[in-house]
Protein backbone atom coordinates (compact mmCIF):
# COMPACT_ATOMS: atom_id res chain seq x y z
CA UNK A 1 0.00 0.00 0.00
CA UNK A 2 1.46 3.04 -0.85
CA UNK A 3 1.37 6.37 1.33
CA UNK A 4 -1.29 8.06 -0.40
CA UNK A 5 -3.53 5.14 0.38
CA UNK A 6 -2.07 4.76 3.76
CA UNK A 7 -3.37 8.30 4.84
CA UNK A 8 -6.61 8.05 3.09
CA UNK A 9 -7.42 4.97 5.07
CA UNK A 10 -5.76 6.28 8.19
CA UNK A 11 -8.14 9.55 7.78
CA UNK A 12 -11.56 7.78 6.83
CA UNK A 13 -11.36 5.78 10.35
CA UNK A 14 -12.86 8.79 11.38
CA UNK A 15 -15.27 8.82 9.22
CA UNK A 16 -17.88 8.39 11.64
CA UNK A 17 -17.25 10.48 13.57
CA UNK A 18 -17.37 13.29 10.63
CA UNK A 19 -14.09 15.30 12.17
CA UNK A 20 -11.04 14.08 11.74
CA UNK A 21 -9.38 12.84 15.67
CA UNK A 22 -6.58 14.37 17.11
CA UNK A 23 -5.14 11.37 16.81
CA UNK A 24 -4.54 12.01 13.24
CA UNK A 25 -2.27 14.64 13.61
CA UNK A 26 1.22 13.71 14.36
CA UNK A 27 3.30 15.63 16.96
CA UNK A 28 6.21 16.15 14.18
CA UNK A 29 5.71 18.86 11.63
CA UNK A 30 7.71 17.54 9.61
CA UNK A 31 5.16 14.17 9.57
CA UNK A 32 2.11 16.23 9.47
CA UNK A 33 4.01 18.18 6.15
CA UNK A 34 4.30 14.77 4.55
CA UNK A 35 0.65 14.17 5.37
CA UNK A 36 -0.61 17.01 3.74
CA UNK A 37 1.26 16.63 0.67
CA UNK A 38 -0.55 13.55 0.20
CA UNK A 39 -4.11 14.67 0.60
CA UNK A 40 -2.98 17.78 -1.57
CA UNK A 41 -3.34 15.43 -4.75
CA UNK A 42 -6.87 15.97 -4.03
CA UNK A 43 -9.47 19.26 -4.65
CA UNK A 44 -9.39 20.51 -0.95
CA UNK A 45 -13.12 22.07 -0.01
CA UNK A 46 -13.38 25.08 2.86
CA UNK A 47 -17.14 25.12 4.65
CA UNK A 48 -18.23 27.07 6.89
CA UNK A 49 -21.73 27.40 8.86
CA UNK A 50 -23.20 30.60 10.59
CA UNK A 51 -25.50 29.46 13.48
CA UNK A 52 -28.06 31.37 15.51
CA UNK A 53 -26.36 30.00 18.87
CA UNK A 54 -24.39 27.02 20.54
CA UNK A 55 -24.85 23.55 21.78
CA UNK A 56 -25.29 23.72 25.29
CA UNK A 57 -22.60 22.38 27.04
CA UNK A 58 -24.43 18.91 27.49
CA UNK A 59 -24.12 18.77 24.15
CA UNK A 60 -27.57 19.32 23.94
CA UNK A 61 -29.30 21.41 20.90
CA UNK A 62 -32.15 23.92 21.44
CA UNK A 63 -34.81 23.63 18.60
CA UNK A 64 -34.29 27.55 18.05
CA UNK A 65 -30.40 26.65 17.28
CA UNK A 66 -30.15 25.98 13.46
CA UNK A 67 -27.64 26.47 10.89
CA UNK A 68 -28.59 30.23 9.11
CA UNK A 69 -26.00 29.97 6.23
CA UNK A 70 -23.79 27.04 5.12
CA UNK A 71 -21.14 27.82 2.32
CA UNK A 72 -18.30 25.93 0.59
CA UNK A 73 -15.71 26.65 -2.00
CA UNK A 74 -13.22 24.02 -3.38
CA UNK A 75 -9.83 24.85 -4.25
CA UNK A 76 -7.10 23.05 -6.23
CA UNK A 77 -4.33 22.97 -3.43
CA UNK A 78 -1.32 23.26 -5.70
CA UNK A 79 0.44 20.83 -3.80
CA UNK A 80 0.86 23.08 -1.14
CA UNK A 81 3.28 25.33 -3.16
CA UNK A 82 1.74 27.93 -4.34
CA UNK A 83 -1.67 29.86 -2.80
CA UNK A 84 -4.33 27.24 -3.82
CA UNK A 85 -6.97 28.49 -6.30
CA UNK A 86 -10.41 28.27 -6.26
CA UNK A 87 -12.34 25.62 -8.92
CA UNK A 88 -14.49 26.40 -11.59
CA UNK A 89 -18.23 26.20 -10.49
CA UNK A 90 -16.71 25.51 -6.87
CA UNK A 91 -18.68 27.96 -5.01
CA UNK A 92 -21.78 26.57 -2.72
CA UNK A 93 -23.60 28.97 -0.77
CA UNK A 94 -27.11 28.91 0.83
CA UNK A 95 -29.20 30.55 3.26
CA UNK A 96 -31.84 28.48 5.51
CA UNK A 97 -35.01 29.16 6.01
CA UNK A 98 -35.67 30.45 9.78
CA UNK A 99 -37.90 27.45 11.55
CA UNK A 100 -40.81 28.77 13.66
CA UNK A 101 -39.00 27.74 16.89
CA UNK A 102 -36.22 30.17 15.58
CA UNK A 103 -38.24 32.81 15.13
CA UNK A 104 -40.34 32.35 18.31
CA UNK A 105 -37.10 32.49 19.85
CA UNK A 106 -35.74 35.64 18.11
CA UNK A 107 -39.11 37.47 19.31
CA UNK A 108 -39.02 36.51 22.62
CA UNK A 109 -35.03 37.82 22.99
CA UNK A 110 -35.79 41.17 20.79
CA UNK A 111 -38.60 42.04 23.31
CA UNK A 112 -36.10 41.99 26.05
CA UNK A 113 -33.47 43.54 24.25
CA UNK A 114 -35.96 46.07 23.70
CA UNK A 115 -36.63 46.27 27.12
CA UNK A 116 -33.59 46.46 28.21
CA UNK A 117 -33.64 43.00 30.01
CA UNK A 118 -31.44 40.95 28.12
CA UNK A 119 -29.40 39.17 30.22
CA UNK A 120 -25.63 38.79 28.34
CA UNK A 121 -24.73 40.92 25.70
CA UNK A 122 -26.55 41.34 23.10
CA UNK A 123 -24.07 41.31 20.17
CA UNK A 124 -24.44 37.02 20.53
CA UNK A 125 -28.37 37.32 21.41
CA UNK A 126 -29.63 36.28 18.01
CA UNK A 127 -30.84 39.27 17.00
CA UNK A 128 -27.22 39.82 17.57
CA UNK A 129 -25.98 37.17 15.35
CA UNK A 130 -28.29 37.14 12.95
CA UNK A 131 -27.22 40.93 12.25
CA UNK A 132 -23.29 40.01 12.65
CA UNK A 133 -23.55 37.33 10.08
CA UNK A 134 -25.02 39.66 7.54
CA UNK A 135 -28.57 36.90 7.29
CA UNK A 136 -30.84 39.53 5.67
CA UNK A 137 -28.01 40.85 3.11
CA UNK A 138 -27.23 38.97 -0.08
CA UNK A 139 -30.72 39.09 -2.37
CA UNK A 140 -29.04 36.69 -4.60
CA UNK A 141 -28.33 33.91 -2.04
CA UNK A 142 -30.67 31.06 -2.22
CA UNK A 143 -32.93 30.56 0.66
CA UNK A 144 -34.21 27.24 1.46
CA UNK A 145 -35.72 25.04 4.02
CA UNK A 146 -33.14 22.53 5.49
CA UNK A 147 -34.32 19.39 3.46
CA UNK A 148 -33.84 21.33 0.35
CA UNK A 149 -30.70 22.54 1.71
CA UNK A 150 -29.55 19.03 2.34
CA UNK A 151 -30.01 18.10 -0.58
CA UNK A 152 -28.25 21.10 -3.04
CA UNK A 153 -25.29 20.53 -0.45
CA UNK A 154 -25.07 16.87 -1.27
CA UNK A 155 -25.43 17.56 -5.09
CA UNK A 156 -22.91 19.95 -4.71
CA UNK A 157 -20.39 17.50 -3.14
CA UNK A 158 -20.79 14.81 -5.91
CA UNK A 159 -20.05 17.44 -8.50
CA UNK A 160 -16.73 18.20 -6.49
CA UNK A 161 -15.51 14.90 -6.33
CA UNK A 162 -16.12 14.34 -10.17
CA UNK A 163 -14.03 17.54 -10.52
CA UNK A 164 -11.09 16.20 -8.45
CA UNK A 165 -8.16 15.05 -10.32
CA UNK A 166 -8.77 11.95 -7.55
CA UNK A 167 -12.42 11.61 -7.73
CA UNK A 168 -12.11 12.16 -3.63
CA UNK A 169 -12.00 15.65 -1.78
CA UNK A 170 -10.71 16.76 1.71
CA UNK A 171 -13.17 18.65 3.24
CA UNK A 172 -11.20 21.59 5.77
CA UNK A 173 -12.90 24.06 8.60
CA UNK A 174 -11.50 26.05 11.57
CA UNK A 175 -13.05 24.64 14.46
CA UNK A 176 -14.45 21.41 12.44
CA UNK A 177 -16.06 19.71 15.27
CA UNK A 178 -18.58 22.58 15.85
CA UNK A 179 -18.98 22.79 11.99
CA UNK A 180 -19.36 18.96 11.68
CA UNK A 181 -21.68 18.75 14.27
CA UNK A 182 -24.00 21.40 13.58
CA UNK A 183 -23.93 19.97 9.86
CA UNK A 184 -24.89 16.58 10.96
CA UNK A 185 -27.97 18.41 12.65
CA UNK A 186 -28.79 20.17 9.62
CA UNK A 187 -28.76 16.73 7.87
CA UNK A 188 -31.08 14.94 10.82
CA UNK A 189 -33.02 18.19 11.17
CA UNK A 190 -33.63 17.79 7.00
CA UNK A 191 -34.64 14.14 6.96
CA UNK A 192 -31.19 13.01 5.19
CA UNK A 193 -28.29 11.05 5.89
CA UNK A 194 -25.39 13.44 6.32
CA UNK A 195 -22.74 12.51 3.82
CA UNK A 196 -19.60 10.14 4.95
CA UNK A 197 -17.03 13.06 5.09
CA UNK A 198 -14.12 13.30 7.68
CA UNK A 199 -13.20 17.32 8.02
CA UNK A 200 -10.16 18.59 8.94
CA UNK A 201 -9.03 21.53 11.44
CA UNK A 202 -7.38 23.99 10.24
CA UNK A 203 -7.32 25.16 14.60
CA UNK A 204 -5.06 21.73 14.82
CA UNK A 205 -2.14 22.79 12.71
CA UNK A 206 -2.14 26.18 14.59
CA UNK A 207 -2.43 24.17 17.87
CA UNK A 208 -0.20 21.35 17.40
CA UNK A 209 2.67 23.46 15.56
CA UNK A 210 2.31 27.48 14.58
CA UNK A 211 1.58 27.59 18.71
CA UNK A 212 4.35 25.68 19.61
CA UNK A 213 6.94 27.77 17.73
CA UNK A 214 5.47 31.43 19.09
CA UNK A 215 5.17 29.38 22.59
CA UNK A 216 8.94 28.52 22.47
CA UNK A 217 9.62 32.52 21.26
CA UNK A 218 8.04 33.79 23.91
CA UNK A 219 10.51 31.66 25.98
CA UNK A 220 13.56 33.09 24.52
CA UNK A 221 12.17 36.53 23.73
CA UNK A 222 16.20 37.18 21.86
CA UNK A 223 15.13 34.93 19.16
CA UNK A 224 12.21 36.67 18.09
CA UNK A 225 11.96 39.09 15.15
CA UNK A 226 9.68 41.72 13.78
CA UNK A 227 7.49 39.38 12.14
CA UNK A 228 7.64 36.46 14.88
CA UNK A 229 6.05 39.73 17.39
CA UNK A 230 3.54 41.06 15.30
CA UNK A 231 2.59 37.99 14.81
CA UNK A 232 2.22 36.92 18.88
CA UNK A 233 1.05 40.57 19.19
CA UNK A 234 -1.99 39.78 17.43
CA UNK A 235 -3.16 36.62 18.32
CA UNK A 236 -2.24 37.22 22.27
CA UNK A 237 -5.02 38.14 24.08
CA UNK A 238 -6.12 37.93 28.00
CA UNK A 239 -8.29 35.49 29.65
CA UNK A 240 -11.45 36.96 31.46
CA UNK A 241 -11.76 34.07 34.13
CA UNK A 242 -7.90 34.05 34.37
CA UNK A 243 -6.55 37.48 33.24
CA UNK A 244 -3.56 35.25 32.51
CA UNK A 245 -2.51 35.83 28.53
CA UNK A 246 -2.64 33.21 25.83
CA UNK A 247 -2.82 32.52 22.19
CA UNK A 248 -5.91 32.74 20.58
CA UNK A 249 -7.01 30.83 17.52
CA UNK A 250 -9.74 33.01 16.30
CA UNK A 251 -9.91 33.16 13.08
CA UNK A 252 -10.24 37.01 12.59
CA UNK A 253 -6.96 37.12 14.61
CA UNK A 254 -4.97 35.16 13.08
CA UNK A 255 -5.97 36.78 9.75
CA UNK A 256 -4.88 40.23 10.65
CA UNK A 257 -1.59 38.10 12.18
CA UNK A 258 -0.59 37.42 8.86
CA UNK A 259 -2.15 40.64 7.09
CA UNK A 260 -4.83 38.76 5.57
CA UNK A 261 -8.40 40.78 4.56
CA UNK A 262 -10.77 40.39 7.83
CA UNK A 263 -13.24 43.21 7.49
CA UNK A 264 -16.09 40.71 6.64
CA UNK A 265 -15.12 38.16 9.55
CA UNK A 266 -18.07 36.00 10.49
CA UNK A 267 -19.67 36.13 7.30
CA UNK A 268 -20.05 32.37 6.03
CA UNK A 269 -17.61 32.72 2.43
CA UNK A 270 -15.43 35.51 3.71
CA UNK A 271 -14.54 33.09 6.72
CA UNK A 272 -13.84 30.64 3.77
CA UNK A 273 -11.21 32.55 2.45
CA UNK A 274 -9.62 33.61 5.76
CA UNK A 275 -9.45 29.71 6.56
CA UNK A 276 -7.93 28.94 3.21
CA UNK A 277 -5.15 32.09 3.76
CA UNK A 278 -4.50 31.01 7.15
CA UNK A 279 -4.19 27.62 6.88
CA UNK A 280 -1.82 28.36 3.71
CA UNK A 281 0.35 31.30 5.04
CA UNK A 282 1.10 29.08 8.60
CA UNK A 283 2.07 26.58 6.31
CA UNK A 284 4.92 28.62 4.37
CA UNK A 285 6.02 30.39 7.86
CA UNK A 286 6.74 27.19 9.88
CA UNK A 287 8.87 25.59 5.92
CA UNK A 288 10.56 28.94 5.52
CA UNK A 289 14.05 28.14 7.39
CA UNK A 290 13.95 32.20 7.29
CA UNK A 291 10.69 32.34 9.39
CA UNK A 292 9.32 29.99 11.88
CA UNK A 293 10.91 27.35 10.21
CA UNK A 294 14.22 28.53 11.45
CA UNK A 295 13.41 26.83 14.54
CA UNK A 296 13.60 22.83 15.05
CA UNK A 297 10.12 22.77 14.71
CA UNK A 298 10.04 18.64 15.69
CA UNK A 299 10.96 19.31 18.71
CA UNK A 300 8.99 21.49 20.08
CA UNK A 301 6.04 21.29 21.61
CA UNK A 302 3.09 23.34 22.57
CA UNK A 303 1.41 23.54 26.24
CA UNK A 304 -1.70 22.08 25.08
CA UNK A 305 -1.91 19.88 22.02
CA UNK A 306 -4.87 20.08 19.72
CA UNK A 307 -7.86 18.25 21.30
CA UNK A 308 -10.85 19.15 20.19
CA UNK A 309 -13.73 16.43 19.44
CA UNK A 310 -17.03 16.23 18.10
CA UNK A 311 -20.23 15.86 20.64
CA UNK A 312 -22.67 13.69 19.18
CA UNK A 313 -26.30 15.48 18.63
CA UNK A 314 -28.64 15.30 21.42
CA UNK A 315 -31.69 17.20 20.22
CA UNK A 316 -33.33 19.36 22.99
CA UNK A 317 -37.09 20.56 23.15
CA UNK A 318 -36.86 24.35 24.74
Amino acid sequence: MNSMKQILTEWRRYLNEHSVSPGFYPPQFSEMIKKLKELARNNWVFFDTETTGLPERDGSVPNFVQITQLAAIAYNPNGLNTMPTQVTDGMFNIKIILTDATQQEIDRQQALINAGEYEGNVDYSIPGLLKMNDYYGGANVPRVDQATGAQMFNEYIQKQKEQSPTGQIVFWAHNSPFDAKMTNLFYQRGGLSAPNIAVMDSIAIIDNYLKAVLEYILANKEQANAEDKKIIDKIEATSPRTKKKYLASKLGMLATAFEIDSASWHEATADIGMTMEVLYSTLQYLQDPNRGGRFAIDNLSPKYRYNRRMTWVILKQK
